[in-house]
């Protein structure tokens, strides 16, 4: 029977698009709740025609307390309007509130990563940032204590949950994709690059986390030992932070590496597969992170990755030497190295891509992961005695 799915999320991110497509294509209702600030003006074309969308509060202002008030009986309403089988927060703050605020059990969260290592920073300096600090901690642990399970990427990120609420029940599901049916296209032509250039690739938002700075800062080194080398940054300014870029941008203005980097804006998703499929390697180098769907995309595309050792990511996936190859996190000499050494040899190249195949099979396809979603929404319905 198909179920009433609320999916409470940033309707701007493909992680939303892709959760709730997915379930609206498998037959299943779905209403996609937006902050407001986040739908005004918004695109609803990635989106299946048979889902519906509404706005529910807005970003947390500790100048006007009692919109939140105004946030929870909207979301009140909006369920007794909805009679939703499952409510779904898709990220741990904000969306997670309004997700708890909905009031309907069974309540399922999603933790992305950057919500759970945000939990454990240091509480800002300041009287009133402290105050904001500790009460956006205490309203996402009671949306934690509410939630029937806690849906994660990756198993450092499910640890962490539970060290946070002791006793929250936590479940696998990773953000999957689905296998490129594309092989490169002409992106090489559109971008006036080589046949014969070396295509490094990252798809990775300009935000400080993913250390973008620091992929920029190896392409000397690297150019230095593969003068053909071309570096591909795919950006999304939504989610981009305005002044990292700008510092992205002059800093490869500085090195004079210009002519061997290449801009690319946000792509509809055959179009990304076929820019994947044109590159070499592909690179993802953040401090912290969880399993980023962009590695998947790497996976399935058969492009070699190298990633960082970062806080959260799960080595069942990103393993040294056989899915990847791994990097300290902020070291661009360490990055370059690695590098250079994929540069020269292919077998070593075809080796990481053939052994990543196989864990992106077992781990990233996005029709299993989605099974195994659906699969834990109807378990918990069962146990509380409901069906849909």
């Amino acid at each position: 029977m198909p179920l009433r799915l609320a999916i409470c999320g940033d309707g701007r991110s493909p992680h939303t698009q892709r959760w709730a497509n997915a379930f609206a294509q498998r037959g299943h209702g779905v209403t996609v709740v937006w902050r407001r600030d986040q739908f005004a003006g918004a695109d609803l074309s990635p989106y299946d025609a048979s889902i519906r969308h509404e706005a529910v509060g807005g970003d947390f202002d500790p100048r006007r307390p009692w919109q939140q008030f105004v946030a929870w009986r909207k979301a009140r309403n909006l369920a007794r309007e909805l009679r939703p089988d499952i409510v779904h927060g898709l990220y741990l703050q904000q969306h997670g509130w309004t997700a708890h605020d909905f009031g309907v059990q069974p309540l399922v969260l999603s933790a992305l990563g950057s919500d759970v290592m945000g939990m454990e920073d240091a509480l800002p300096d300041g009287l009133r940032a402290h105050a904001v600090g500790r009460y956006i901690r205490a309203r996402t642990r009671a949306a934690l204590r509410a939630a029937e399970v806690v849906l994660c990427d990756s198993t450092d990120v499910a640890s962490r949950v539970e060290s946070l609420v002791p006793g929250v029940k936590t479940d696998l599901v990773r953000f999957g994709v689905d296998p490129p049916a594309a092989d490169g296209g002409d992106w090489r032509e559109r971008l006036a690059i080589a046949r014969n250039a070396f295509v490094v690739l990252s798809t990775r938002l300009f935000k400080s986390n993913y250390n973008i700075d620091v992929i920029i800062e190896a392409m000397p080194h690297v150019l230095r030992d593969v003068p053909e080398a071309v570096l591909v940054l795919k950006e999304y300014e939504p989610f981009s932070d305005p002044s990292y870029r700008e510092r992205c941008l002059a800093l490869i203005d500085r090195l004079g590496i210009g002519s061997a980097v290449r801009l690319v804006g946000e792509l509809p998703p055959a179009e990304l597969r076929e820019l994947y499929a044109a590159s070499d390697v592909y690179v993802s180098v953040p401090s912290t992170d969880g399993t980023a769907v962009s590695i998947f995309e790497a996976m399935a595309s058969r492009i070699p990755i190298v990633a960082s050792r970062a806080k959260g990511i799960d080595p069942a996936v990103l393993n040294d030497g056989y899915s990847a190859r791994l990097v300290e996190p902020g070291s661009s000499d360490d990055l370059s190295r690695v590098l250079v050494a994929l540069a020269r040899d292919d077998e070593a190249r075809g080796a990481l891509v053939e052994q990543a195949y196989v864990v992106y099979e077992m781990l990233g396809s996005a029709s299993s992961q989605f099974d195994r979603a659906e699969r834990i929404y109807r378990d918990l319905l069962a146990r509380l005695g409901r069906s849909a």
